[in-house]
C-alpha cells in the first residue's frame, strides 16, 4: 500500500509501520509513504522528518543521492481505519551568498537580486524582486505603489534632486550619487557601462520566465546552473510603472548628457547593454562587487 505526493523531483521514502489497517488480505503491513519534494529557494541545506508518534512505527529513510531536493515545509498526514500518522518535512536551508560568480574576464561579482526597500531599509532582494525604482544619480529607492511622482521630462521633480546636478560619470566611492554604495555599503556599487556589456559578452542568455516571472537570464557559459536573473520590472514615469513583465531597463553609472544616462535595456526579443535613458525615469538598480 502507497501514498504519494508527487509536487516535482526526487522521491524520499518514508516507511511506517502501522497495524491494524483496512485490507482485505493481510491484518498488519508497512504503510509506504513517498514524499515528493521540490528545490530549495535559498541555498542547499539539510531535511528533517519528524513523526507525530500516534500508534506503533518507525520511521526510514531512503534517499536517491542522484535526485533530491525539498520544499521548505510540507506535512503529510496518513489516515487508515481509526488512526492516522503525520509527518513533517522541514528545510533548514543554507543562506545564499548575496552575489554571483559567473567567471567574467574581470572577476566582476553581480548581486544575485535587485535592490528592495523594506520599512526604509535597503537590502538585495530574490532574483525575481522587481525592488525598488531610482531616478539616475539619486540614492531614494521608490516603492512602485508608494506614489512617488518621478515627472513627466528632466525639468519636472526630478530638477530639484542631486542627480540632476551630476554632469559626469558616477565614481564608485560617490555615496551621495551611486544608489548601490548608498543603499547596500561597500563594496557594492553601480556597474559601469563596459561591465554591462562584459556581462552581455561573456554569458549564454536569453529571455526566460522564472516562478511566473518574465526577465532576462545571464548563465555562466560552462555551467548553466550559475546565472543571474534581472525580471522585467518596466520603468516609472511621473507616478505609473510602465511595461512590467515585457521589458526593463538597469541603470548604470555611465553619464550621456544632462538629460539622459546608460542603462541595460532589454525586451523578450533582444538585449541592449548600453542603452540611452531619459535620467528622471523610475529605473530598477542591480549592484556589483569587486572579487576580492
Amino acid at each position: 500500500h502507497a501514498v504519494k505526493c508527487r509536487p516535482s523531483c526526487g522521491w524520499f521514502n518514508v516507511c511506517c509501520c502501522q497495524r491494524h489497517l483496512q485490507h482485505q488480505l493481510v491484518n498488519q503491513l508497512n504503510v509506504f509513504v513517498m514524499v515528493k519534494v521540490v528545490p530549495w529557494v535559498n541555498g542547499s541545506g539539510n531535511i528533517t522528518l519528524s513523526y507525530d508518534g500516534q500508534g506503533d512505527g518507525q520511521i526510514v529513510i531512503n534517499t536517491d543521492p542522484n535526485d533530491l531536493t525539498v520544499q521548505r515545509s510540507q506535512v503529510i498526514v496518513v489516515t487508515t481505519r481509526d488512526k492516522s500518522k503525520q509527518f513533517t518535512v522541514n528545510q533548514q536551508a543554507k543562506p545564499l551568498t548575496p552575489y554571483v560568480d559567473l567567471g567574467l574576464p574581470s572577476g566582476l561579482l553581480w548581486a544575485r537580486g535587485n535592490i528592495v526597500k523594506v520599512n526604509d531599509s535597503y537590502s538585495i532582494g530574490e532574483p525575481t524582486d522587481y525592488g525598488c525604482y531610482f531616478s539616475w544619480g539619486n540614492i531614494d529607492g521608490h516603492n512602485a505603489d508608494d506614489g512617488y511622482d518621478f515627472g513627466t521630462s528632466n525639468s519636472g521633480p526630478y530638477a530639484s534632486t542631486p542627480g540632476a546636478q551630476v554632469s559626469a560619470n558616477i565614481a564608485s566611492n560617490d555615496s551621495a550619487h551611486d544608489a548601490a554604495l548608498a543603499c547596500l555599503g561597500g563594496p557594492w556599487h553601480l556597474p559601469t557601462k563596459d561591465d554591462f556589456q562584459e556581462l552581455y559578452d561573456n554569458t549564454d542568455n536569453e529571455w526566460s520566465v522564472i516562478d511566473g516571472i518574465n526577465g532576462y537570464i545571464f548563465m555562466k557559459k560552462t555551467d548553466h546552473s550559475v546565472y543571474v536573473f534581472f525580471p522585467a520590472a518596466g520603468y516609472v514615469s511621473s507616478t505609473n510603472v510602465k511595461n512590467v513583465g515585457s521589458s526593463s531597463n538597469y541603470w548604470s553609472s555611465f553619464w550621456l548628457s544632462a538629460n539622459r544616462a546608460c542603462s541595460m535595456y532589454f525586451n523578450s526579443s533582444s538585449v541592449n547593454p548600453q542603452n540611452s535613458d531619459y535620467r528622471y525615469h523610475g529605473v530598477s538598480v542591480r549592484a556589483v562587487r569587486s572579487s576580492n
